[in-house]
């Protein structure tokens, strides 16, 4: 400039930088370091800083920050076997987390703690007779049963029942070991001891009598339990007499069929019904059979009606002739050999 004396003249150049200002938005999960300073702040918030610009100058940045906070949940689940949970089937008990992005854009913890308890099976076999009752229920037959319940921590339990189911049968103590039983009814599923599953013996004490016995003609017991004594036996009789008006001497009769041409057997004298009558009536005859009289007054004939270790009265008639009865009723046994002639 000039003064006003016009002596010295000074020039001033001048320049007038302005001070700066600057404003900046930011947003962080949690807390945010601010690089202009170096700052790590955790709440939202105006921040400034005060630097020099590129001219020396003052230069105000004010920083105006959110900060979003991360989020985090927790659950307990009690399940049974497993438990499906974000994607994820969990078979065992323990502490799990997953990861997500809340709303904010900031991490989202879930922590799941889990208990897994185990449902439980079982199964058994029984063998029982005629029915088994079980959890309430009763079964008569054979099979595979199941039943469901809880455990006390409130899963599935799971039983199988096996069955096997026999019936009783009526068994009968054979004593004397022949295969036959006799008295009560043993009813079981197993066989008692010394028993079988008849009652079929009518003498338990003694191995020879049985249904499969065969009879023993003459001893009067009933030897194969049909209800009968001496049965389907039959009785030889022996007869010995001489017809009146057939003998020729010397103990021999005239074989009159022979003769005659009514037989082929030299010996055969003539045709004689021998007839038994019980012993204690007159008028009750047994049996009847005829026999062939021999040339020496022998004539044997089978009995199968009359019983064995009966009395009867034997009755000779011939033709037209007068009956003949014995002196005495005479014992019935398998071989009888009775003499008129006596």
């Amino acid at each position: 400039y000039t003064s006003v004396t016009g002596c010295a003249t000074e020039i001033l150049n001048l320049t007038i930088t302005p001070r700066t200002y600057n404003t900046i938005t930011a947003s962080a999960c949690g807390t945010f370091t601010w690089t202009t300073n170096g700052a790590t702040y955790t709440a939202s918030g105006t921040y400034t800083a005060n630097l020099i610009n590129a001219a020396g100058c003052d230069s105000l940045v004010t920083l105006i920050l959110t900060i979003n906070n991360s989020s985090t949940s927790s659950i307990t689940i009690t399940a049974c076997d497993s438990y499906f949970w974000n994607a994820t089937t969990y078979n065992s008990s323990g502490v799990y987390t997953k990861t997500f992005t809340n709303s904010a854009g900031c991490d989202s913890v879930a922590t799941l703690n889990l208990v897994i308890n185990n449902s439980s099976s079982s199964s058994t076999s029984i063998t029982a007779c005629d029915s088994y009752t079980w959890n309430g229920v009763t079964y008569t037959s054979s099979g595979v049963y199941t039943w469901s319940s809880q455990t006390v921590n409130g899963c599935d339990s799971l039983a199988a029942l096996d069955l096997t189911i026999n019936n009783s049968t009526s068994f009968y103590l054979d004593l004397d070991g022949d295969g036959y039983g006799s008295g009560s009814a043993i009813v079981s599923c197993n066989v008692p001891p010394n028993s079988v599953s008849n009652n079929l013996d009518c003498n338990d004490l003694n191995i020879n009598i049985n249904p499969l016995a065969a009879e023993v003609c003459g001893n009067n017991i009933d030897d194969n339990c049909d209800g009968q004594t001496d049965n389907n036996c039959s009785v030889v009789l022996q007869v010995h007499f001489y017809l009146q008006g057939f003998y020729s001497g010397g103990g021999l009769m005239t074989p009159v069929l022979y003769n005659n041409g009514l037989s082929t057997n030299p010996t055969d004298v003539d045709s004689v019904t021998i007839e038994l009558y019980e012993a204690n009536s007159y008028n009750n005859i047994e049996e009847s059979v005829v026999g062939i009289l021999k040339t020496n007054g022998d004539l044997v004939v089978n009995l199968t009606e009359a019983e064995i270790g009966e009395q009867y009265y034997i009755v000779i008639k011939h033709r037209n002739s007068i009956a003949t009865w014995s002196k005495n009723p005479i014992l019935l046994t398998p071989n009888v050999i009775y003499n008129f002639d006596n």
